[in-house]
C-alpha cells in the first residue's frame, strides 16, 4: 500500500445538446433553455402545414418553418396556443401542434394548405403527462448516460464537472451514487482513484448488486466529478448541484480537502445527503451536532499524525548531529511551512505541540533556531518566502502544507534550486498532502526532478526526503489481493497506481453495504446503516470466497439489530467512533531510495503509540535512527 492520494487536478467537459420531443432532458444551463416553474409548462405554438419542423426544448414548441406559430411561449404555463397560419400549398400532412415542457396544454395544429389538419400533442392539464417511465427510455432518447427520476424526468448523468460514469445506468433497478475525485481532464475514466472505485463497483455488480430489487439485484451506478477548482471556479459547487438536485443521489464519496468538504456538506442541507470522506478530516467536521451523523471519514484527523512528526524530528536531529559531526550542545535549525487552510492549520496546531529539539519544545525556541512560514494555499509562493527561508539555512524543513510545498513553483523545488549556502542542504519532513501526486505528477517525480536538477548532485540525495502518512493495516492480505485485481483489471492503463487508492476502493464497499443495511435510501438511513458495519463479527470486503454475499446475508435487511465489523484493506472497522464518524489511523513513514532509479518506499515505518517508537526497518538511510 502506498501513501494515499490527497490531490486535485483540472478537468473540463462539454456535454452535447440533445433536443427531442416526448421527454424532458435536464442538462447544464448553458446547454438547454431555462425551465419554467415546475408543474406547469409552456403554451405550445401551433404547427404549420407541409414541411414545418417542430423543436422542443425546456419551453414550449416553436415552429421553424412553414408559417407563424400561434400563441406565446409562457414558461409559467397557461392555456393552449392557437393554430399556426397555413403554409404554402403542398402535399403532406399538417405539422403537429407543440408539446408542453412540463405541464400545461398543447397547442392546436395548424391548418394545412393541401395537407390535413394537425393533431395536438403533449399532455393536457395540470402537471402534464409523464415524460419517462424507465431509465433505458432516457438512454435511448439522449444517446448518453441518463436516468429517469422518480418524477418521470430524464436527466443526464454527466455534466461539465461530472465526467465519468460507471455501472449499468440503464438498468431499471439502478442505484445512483456520486463521487468527487482527482480526474485527468484528458482521460477522466483512467484516473487512478476513479479506477479503484470502478473496480469495487464492478465487483459488487458482478455479485448481483444490492439485494432487494423488484426483479433481482440493484446494481450501483457511480458518477465521478472533479474536485479541482483551479481550472473552473465553483466546479465543486456545480458538481454538488448536479449530483444532489439533478441526478438526486442519496450519498457520495467526497475526496475533498476539508475547506471544500465543508462547503459541499453545507450546500444542500435540505437533501440530507450522506458523505463518506475517504481521506482525512478536521476536528470542526467531527462534531456530531454539526454533522448530524451524515459525515464519516476513513483516514483520521490531524491529531492522529502529530506524534509521528515529533518522533521523526527527534530522529532527524540525531541524524544531523551524527553525519555533520556536531556536538551535543550544537543546535539545529528547524523551519515549518504551513498554510491558512483548515487541515494545515489543524495539523500545525497538533504537530507543534509534539515538536521538541535542542533540548526544549518548539514553543520555547529562539527565532534563530525555529521559524514558521505560513502561506496562502490559493496563491503563488512569494519570492520573499523563498529568500527568507534560504537565508535561515534550516537543517530540517517540516511541511504541514499541500501543493504549495511540492508543486511546480512550490517551496521545495524553489528552495532546492536556490540553495547557495555552503551548509548541507536540509532534510524535508513532508506531510500526508505531499505523499502522492500534485499538478505535475507524483511525489516520486518531484523528488526525481530535484535530484536530477542539482548542479552538484549528492551521491544519495533522495535520503533527505521523507514524510508522514497513514500506515497500512497490520494484515496486508486484503490489500495485496486488491492490488493484484486492480493490475489485472487495468493492465491497459498507463501507469496503473493501485498502491495509493485502496481507501477509495474500500469507500465504495462501505457505502454499498451501508445503503443496504440502512432503513431507507436517504442520508440519515444510510448513516444508520454505517453504524451496523463497525461492531460484531469480522467479515471481509472484496469478492473473494463469496464475501459479498456473506456480508449481505449478515446484514439481513429485516433485522436491524444484525451488525458486523467490516474488514477492509485499511484494516478492521471496529476502530470507528460512531459518534464522530471518524476512523482513526496509525501514522507511518514514507521515504525514497536511489538505486539506479528512484523508489518510493511508502510503508517504511509504523508508529507504536504504546512505546512512542517506530517499528520496522528503515531502508532510506543507513543506521537510522541513530542511537
Amino acid at each position: 500500500m502506498s501513501a494515499r492520494s490527497w490531490r486535485r487536478r483540472s478537468a473540463a467537459f462539454a456535454l452535447p445538446v440533445v433536443l427531442a420531443s416526448g421527454c424532458l432532458l435536464v442538462a447544464p444551463p448553458e446547454d438547454l433553455p431555462a425551465l419554467g416553474a415546475g408543474g406547469s409548462g409552456a403554451q405550445g405554438g401551433g404547427g404549420s402545414a407541409g414541411s414545418s419542423v417542430v423543436e422542443t426544448g425546456g419551453s414550449g414548441a416553436s415552429v421553424t418553418a412553414g408559417g407563424d406559430a400561434g400563441g406565446e411561449t409562457n414558461p409559467e404555463g397557461g392555456g393552449p396556443g392557437s393554430g399556426g397560419n397555413a403554409g404554402a400549398a403542398g402535399s403532406g400532412e399538417a405539422g403537429a401542434g407543440g408539446s408542453s415542457a412540463v405541464g400545461g396544454s398543447a397547442g392546436g395544429g395548424g391548418t394545412g394548405g393541401t395537407g390535413g389538419s394537425g393533431q395536438p400533442m403533449g399532455g393536457a392539464g395540470e402537471g402534464g403527462a409523464p415524460e419517462c417511465t424507465t431509465n433505458q427510455e432516457c438512454v435511448d432518447l439522449t444517446h448518453v448516460e441518463a436516468r429517469c427520476r422518480n418524477d418521470h424526468t430524464c436527466v443526464t448523468l454527466k455534466s461539465p464537472e461530472c465526467l465519468t460514469v460507471y455501472g449499468p445506468f440503464g438498468d431499471p433497478n439502478a442505484l445512483y451514487i456520486g463521487s468527487f475525485a482527482v480526474l485527468d481532464p484528458e482521460n477522466p475514466g483512467a484516473s487512478d482513484i476513479a479506477l479503484a472505485e470502478k473496480l469495487a463497483v464492478n465487483e459488487i455488480n458482478a455479485a448481483g448488486g444490492l439485494p432487494g430489487g423488484p426483479d433481482g439485484g440493484r446494481p450501483l451506478v457511480l458518477i465521478v466529478c472533479t474536485n479541482d477548482e483551479t481550472a473552473e471556479t465553483g466546479a465543486i459547487s456545480l458538481g454538488m448541484t448536479h449530483l444532489a438536485e439533478e441526478v438526486e443521489v442519496p450519498a457520495l464519496i467526497a475526496m475533498l480537502q476539508p475547506d471544500d468538504l465543508t462547503k459541499a456538506f453545507e450546500q444542500e442541507p435540505d437533501k440530507k445527503l450522506f458523505f463518506l470522506n475517504p481521506v482525512a478530516t478536521i476536528r470542526a467536521l467531527t462534531n456530531h451536532t454539526y454533522n448530524r451523523g451524515l459525515l464519516w471519514t476513513l483516514l483520521g484527523q490531524p491529531s492522529d499524525y502529530a506524534p509521528a512528526y515529533g518522533l521523526l524530528l527527534g530522529d532527524l536531529e540525531k541524524q544531523v548531529h551524527s553525519e555533520r559531526g556536531l556536538s551535543t550542545t550544537d543546535k539545529i535549525k528547524v523551519a515549518v511551512v504551513d498554510t491558512t487552510d483548515s487541515f494545515s492549520a489543524d495539523l500545525y496546531l497538533y504537530m507543534f505541540q509534539s515538536l521538541e529539539f535542542n533540548g526544549t519544545k518548539a514553543g520555547n525556541q529562539e527565532p534563530d533556531y525555529f521559524q514558521e512560514f505560513s502561506l496562502d494555499p490559493a496563491a503563488a509562493v512569494p519570492e520573499k518566502t523563498i529568500t527568507d527561508l534560504a537565508a535561515f539555512e534550516p537543517d530540517v524543513v517540516i511541511s504541514a502544507a499541500g501543493d504549495v510545498m511540492t508543486a511546480l513553483g512550490g517551496v521545495l523545488p524553489r528552495l532546492e534550486a536556490g540553495w547557495t549556502s555552503t551548509k548541507p542542504r536540509p532534510y524535508y519532513l513532508l506531510s500526508p498532502y505531499n505523499a502522492t501526486s500534485d499538478a505535475k505528477g507524483t511525489i516520486q517525480g518531484v523528488v526525481t526532478d530535484e535530484v536530477n536538477a542539482m548542479t552538484n548532485p549528492e551521491p544519495d540525495a533522495a535520503r533527505r526526503f521523507l514524510g508522514v502518512n497513514a500506515a497500512p493495516a497490520l494484515d496486508l492480505t486484503l490489500e495485496n489481493a486488491f492490488e493484484k485485481r486492480y493490475y489485472d483489471a487495468f493492465t491497459d492503463q498507463k501507469p496503473p497506481a493501485a498502491a495509493n487508492t485502496d481507501n477509495y476502493y474500500d469507500a465504495v464497499y462501505y457505502l454499498a453495504y451501508a445503503m443496504y443495511a440502512g432503513d431507507s435510501m436517504t442520508g440519515p438511513g444510510i448513516a444508520r446503516g454505517m453504524k451496523r458495519l463497525v461492531s460484531g463479527d469480522s467479515l471481509d470486503d472484496g469478492p473473494a470466497d463469496d464475501a459479498i454475499s456473506k456480508v449481505f446475508t449478515a446484514l439481513d435487511a429485516n433485522n436491524a439489530s444484525d451488525s458486523l465489523s467490516l474488514n477492509t484493506t485499511l484494516g478492521p472497522s471496529d476502530v470507528f467512533d460512531p459518534m464522530t464518524g471518524v476512523r482513526p489511523v496509525t501514522p507511518g513513514v514514507y521515504c525514497f531510495t536511489l538505486n539506479g532509479g528512484l523508489t518510493l518506499r511508502a510503508n517504511e515505518l509504523r508508529y507504536d503509540p504504546t512505546d512512542n517508537a517506530f517499528t520496522g526497518t528503515y531502508h532510506c538511510l543507513d543506521n537510522f535512527p541513530p542511537p
